[in-house]
C-alpha cells in the first residue's frame, strides 16, 4: 500500500466507529432477574404450575373479574340460539361485576340508578326483569319507559335474552308488563274506575273521573289568567310561566 492509499487519521476513525456500531447491532440483548439467589438458583427454583380440572377451570369463569371480559353460557341449546340467530349486537349477556350487583341485588322499596347515556342502565334494566320473571314465574313484573318505541324495544330485548320469558298485556297479571309511561298510567285510571275520584281530589282539588283525557294547556292557562288574573304583571300571564309554576310548586306541595 503506497502512502497515498494508507487510510487518514478521520477514515481509521470511521472506520472505528463502524466496527463498534456492528458489534453493538450483533450483541444480543440480555436481561437478568433479581430473586435475592444467584441466576442459576433461581432458574432452578423455578415451579410449573398444577394441571387444573375441567371443573375448576369453569367454576373460575364465576369470579368478577372474569367477567368483565367472558360470558357463560347456559347450555348448547343458548349457544346454538346465538349462532343461528345471526344478531350477536343483540345477544346482550354482557354485565360489568357493578352492573351484575344491580340486577342480582335486593332492596327493602325504591332504588335509583342514575347514569348518563350509553352507561349501561337499560341494560340493568333488562337483566334485572329478565331474573325477577325467571325466578318467580306468578310474579307480576313492571316494565315501563318514557316513549313507546323504547318500551317496544325494550320488550325485543327481554325476548331476544330469554324466549320462554313470560308477556302479559294485563296489569298486575302473572308475567312481563312493558309499556310507555303514558300507557301505564291510563291503564292505572281504568282499572281504578270511580274509586279514582278521591285520588283525584287529594293531588288536584277537584275530584272527578274523567281524566284519562289531555288538555290543551295553553287554552286552559288562557282562561284561568282572564278568570282570575286580574292584576298580575304580562310575564306572569304567559302559559309557560304558569306551566312551570304548576309543575315545580303546585302540585309538589300539593296546594288547592
Amino acid at each position: 500500500m503506497s502512502e497515498a492509499d494508507a487510510p487518514t487519521r478521520s477514515t481509521r476513525t470511521h472506520l472505528g466507529e463502524r466496527d463498534q456500531t456492528r458489534q453493538r447491532r450483533n450483541r444480543r440483548p440480555t436481561a437478568t432477574v433479581s430473586l435475592g439467589l444467584p441466576p442459576a438458583t433461581a432458574t432452578t427454583r423455578f415451579t410449573k404450575p398444577e394441571p387444573v380440572s375441567d371443573e375448576e377451570l369453569l367454576d373460575s369463569f364465576d369470579h368478577p373479574r372474569a367477567q368483565m371480559g367472558f360470558a357463560k353460557l347456559a347450555g348448547a341449546e343458548e349457544l346454538r340460539r346465538v349462532i343461528t340467530g345471526g344478531d350477536f349486537s343483540a345477544w346482550r349477556i354482557f354485565l360489568h361485576p357493578q352492573q351484575r350487583r344491580w340486577v342480582k341485588g335486593g332492596w327493602n322499596g325504591p332504588y335509583r340508578i342514575s347514569g348518563g347515556t350509553g352507561t349501561g342502565k337499560t341494560v340493568v334494566v333488562v337483566h334485572r326483569a329478565r331474573r325477577l320473571a325467571a325466578e318467580d314465574p306468578g310474579a307480576a313484573v313492571v316494565v315501563t319507559t318514557f316513549t313507546t318505541n323504547l318500551a317496544a324495544e325494550l320488550s325485543r330485548s327481554l325476548e331476544r335474552l330469554d324466549p320462554d320469558l313470560r308477556f302479559t298485556d294485563q296489569l298486575g297479571a302473572p308475567g312481563l308488563h312493558v309499556k310507555g309511561i303514558d300507557a301505564l298510567a291510563r291503564a292505572v285510571l281504568t282499572a281504578a274506575g270511580a274509586d279514582v275520584s278521591a285520588a283525584v281530589a287529594t293531588v288536584l282539588g277537584v275530584g272527578r273521573t274523567d281524566v284519562s283525557g289531555r288538555t290543551d294547556g295553553d287554552a286552559a292557562w288562557r282562561q284561568a289568567v282572564l278568570r282570575a288574573g286580574e292584576g298580575l304583571g304580562e310575564k306572569l300571564c304567559k302559559p309557560a310561566f304558569l306551566q312551570a309554576e304548576y309543575e315545580m310548586v303546585i302540585l309538589p306541595n300539593r296546594l288547592t
